[in-house]
């Protein structure tokens, strides 16, 4: 059952609003009725209860610089305007039609060479890591590359080696694309990656576990509860929720 409001309200006013805060408190009252009619219909203790998110979130970067932190919003006009100039450049030293962009990603035609490519990053990379609030200007062949960070495994987890974008621009933590109003998601921090995993059932007892587990252990641990067989090789691994 998907809980879908909390996505909408925490994009337009942010995790620690007051309206995020009214939407979970009826959300909360409304799970208590379904719970309540769910057993009623097949019987107290027999249903396992499973909580848990598809991404976290960045809170508004105006609450955050209140606590302290460095974050902010990309500045869009600035943005559009170095856009412009890149792809001016590209089309200058390139050729027309080699580049090309959508939303905050470029893509390279299939008629690009080797070299063209190269000169083509060079300029995307040079100009706009300039961008306030951009960390870095990456390749989809050095994020597919990963390495022995979380952060890196999370860059090569975003991208498909045939269907993404080849140029990515990757916010500084704390930074978003959202503007002017509003939080978003979608980077390899773990304010984005970090959602709740929560198992409930008759006779367990309540606990935390402070270890690190995936939204994809989900499905082996349901499979490990009824006893159902399932292949070794999938992503994820059967939790055991009696340690």
């Amino acid at each position: 059952m998907g809980l879908s409001a909390t996505d909408g309200v925490g994009h337009s006013f942010g995790p620690h609003s007051h309206e995020q805060l009214d939407n979970y408190l009826r959300l909360d009252k409304n799970l208590g009725a379904f719970i309540q009619k769910l057993e009623s219909e097949v019987g107290s203790g027999k249903v396992l209860y499973i909580l848990s998110s598809d991404h976290g979130a960045l809170g508004l970067p105006e609450y955050l610089k209140s606590q302290g932190i460095d974050s902010g919003r990309i500045p869009h006009l600035k943005r559009d305007s170095l856009y412009t100039f890149v792809q001016n450049e590209i089309e200058k030293q390139v050729g027309p039609g080699k580049v090309t962009r959508y939303g905050n990603f470029f893509y390279y035609d299939k008629s690009i060479n080797q070299m063209e490519q190269e000169v083509a990053t060079e300029i995307l990379k040079s100009h706009l890591s300039k961008l306030d609030g951009i960390h870095t200007v990456i390749t989809k062949e050095d994020m597919l590359k990963g390495g022995d960070s979380v952060y890196k495994t999370r860059l090569k987890n975003m991208v498909h080696p045939d269907k993404s974008p080849d140029v990515y621009l990757i916010p500084k933590k704390y930074w978003t694309w959202k503007y002017p109003q509003g939080a978003s998601h979608g980077s390899p921090y773990d304010y984005d990656a970090h959602v709740p995993l929560i198992f409930a059932r008759a006779g367990q007892k309540a606990k935390i576990k402070m270890v690190r587990v995936k939204t994809v252990d989900i499905a082996p641990t349901v499979a490990k509860i009824l006893q159902i067989d399932f292949p070794k090789s999938i992503d994820g691994k059967a939790l055991n929720l009696d340690e």
